[in-house]
Order: C-alpha cells, then structure tokens, then sequence
C-alpha cells in the first residue's frame, strides 16, 4: 500500500482536494489524472472517508496493485505492441511492398501501433478514474487545521 501525508486544501462532497510533497516516482506516476502539479506539491483527488475538513493534515493511501497494473497498462503494454508491430510490419513491408525499403515500413507501423495504444489507454483511464477502487483514500486524521495531533483510532 502507498502512502501520503497530506494537508486537504478544499472539501467537495465525498472527495477531497489533498495536496502532498512532489517526489521523484511523481514523474512517471500513472494515476490517470487522479493528481495534478501546483506551486504548492501535487494535488491529489481523494476519497474524503474520514471526513477530513480544509487545513487538516491527513494520510492518503492507494493500493499498491492498483499502482503495479496502471504501470503495466502504461508502459508495458504499448512497448510490447510496439515491438511485435515493428516484427510484423517489417515481414509484411518483404513481403506486400518490395518496391520499399521494409525497414522504414517497419517504424511507420510500430509507432502508429504505439501511438494508437496511448489513444486506448487515455480512453481506458478515463473510464477507470470513475471507479472508487482506483481512486486514493483519506484514512485517518493526522493533525487538525490547528496543527495539534489527533488521536489515531
């Protein structure tokens, strides 16, 4: 499991804007949009499930797996296309296009097999930002807005 602390900058209905401490793993984090950079950190849309309010320190959490499957959907997926499209376009560009240089067929046909996975994957995080499961959650309290600690439960 991965966790965050956090300061919540604003509330709106269940989710909560938490804004956390920029690392190295946020540049090539693959939340789908569930975070965003500010002058500030990284904001980050969370589930509000302990019914945090502005200005309270918090610890987000999101599920490791959830974390390994994006980053195989990501990068995984699309260099394995890439590579088996550039096999693939090089035996059709001996076979179907004598007249060209395969070689260049073979690029062609891998990035745009690259390319149109990117455009799926975009399509595919989109649905999957609306589920709650791939979301990050507030679990508890850390100190309030006054800064004093809250007892852990």
């Amino acid at each position: 499991m991965i966790v965050e602390i956090g300061v919540v900058k604003k509330t709106e209905g269940i989710h909560a804007m938490v804004i956390v401490q920029k690392k190295s793993s946020c540049e090539s984090c693959n939340s789908g949009g569930a975070c965003s950079q500010s002058p500030e950190g990284v904001e980050m849309l969370a589930l509000n499930t302990a019914k945090a309010v502005a200005g309270q320190t918090v610890k987000v959490t999101m599920r490791a797996h959830t974390y390994v499957k994006g980053t195989m959907l990501l990068y995984g997926i699309p260099m394995i296309l890439f590579i088996a499209a550039a096999i693939i376009g090089q035996g059709m560009g001996e076979k179907y296009f004598p007249s060209f240089n395969p070689e260049i067929i073979s690029a062609v046909s891998a990035f745009t097999v690259l390319f149109l996975s990117f455009v799926v994957i975009k399509l595919l995080m989109r649905n999957s930002e609306k589920k709650t499961e791939y979301q990050p959650v507030i679990e508890e309290i850390v100190k309030d807005a006054d800064g004093n600690s809250c007892p852990t439960m």
